[in-house]
This record gives C-alpha cells, structure tokens and sequence, in this order.
C-alpha cells in the first residue's frame, strides 16, 4: 500500500542518502496516486525536483493530476499540471484529460483548459472533449458545446 511505500522511502533516504532518491521518489509518488492520495504523491513531486534537480517522468505527474481530479479537487489538479510545466515537463493529451475530468461541473474552466491546450500546440483526445462537454451539458452551454463538437471533427 502507499503507507508502505512512503516508509519504505524514508527508510531508503537514511540508510542511502540520495543514491537511491530520485527513483524512490517516483516509484512511491505513482503508488501514493494510484491510492488516490494525490496531496502526497505531490509533495513527493516536488522533492524530487528540489533535492535531485531532475525532472519526474510525465507518468508521475499525469497519476497525480488524475488522483485530485478523482477526489474532486480540481484546483489541485490544475496546480499539478503548472507545476510540470514548471518542471520543463510538458503536459500532454494525457495530461489536460486528467485535468479535465475533474472539470466536468465547471464550464468556463474546462473551456479555458481546452483553449490554453490548444495554444500550447496539444491536440486534444476523444477524452479531453468528452470532459469538456460535459462540462458543457451540466453548464447549459450550448453554443460552447457546438464550437467543440465542430472542433473534434
């Protein structure tokens, strides 16, 4: 389980310092999104940028992106989603979907997502515009929702 996985790493950080950290960092940040505790796995994220200057793979981000869009924490989401970019990690069609599907009660966040996908040059996937119509369904958006349909096209 995750609880097992964060004391394994602190257990590998005194017994090998850093030798050992970056993929510990990883392996156990996938384990904490996978359980759905993404507040950790983003703690973890973070200190594998700060102590080892390395970059998590977007997997890493993408499970965690995902974990708070499940537990219905949007604004977490979207917070992970600058931070891998601030990591010089770019977030991918995987990347927004994950975001996006927690987006599905807020219309103009989800449109603004979709948009700022497209003008960083990210062509979105089936999923990403099932979100955002979704969002557009439960926003009565009508006129938004036509635009993405002849977008997907």
């Amino acid at each position: 389980d995750w609880q097992r996985c964060v004391a394994l790493l602190d257990e590998a950080r005194a017994q090998h310092g850093s030798r050992l950290l970056a993929r510990s960092l990883h392996a156990t940040s996938l384990a904490c999104s996978r359980a759905g505790e993404w507040a950790v796995a983003e703690r973890l994220l973070l200190e594998l940028v700060d102590t080892t200057g390395l970059a998590p793979r977007a997997d890493a981000y993408n499970g965690a992106i995902r974990a708070a869009s499940r537990a219905g924490d949007p604004k977490g989401a979207s917070r992970l989603l600058q931070q891998m970019s601030d990591a010089g990690v770019e977030p991918d069609a995987v990347s927004y979907s994950c975001a996006l599907a927690g987006l599905t009660s807020d219309p103009p966040a989800a449109l603004a997502l979709m948009q700022s996908m497209r003008d960083r040059g990210v062509q979105p996937s089936a999923r990403c515009y099932s979100s955002a119509l979704a969002a557009c369904r439960r926003g009565r958006c009508g006129a938004e929702a036509t635009r993405l349909l002849r977008q997907a096209e």
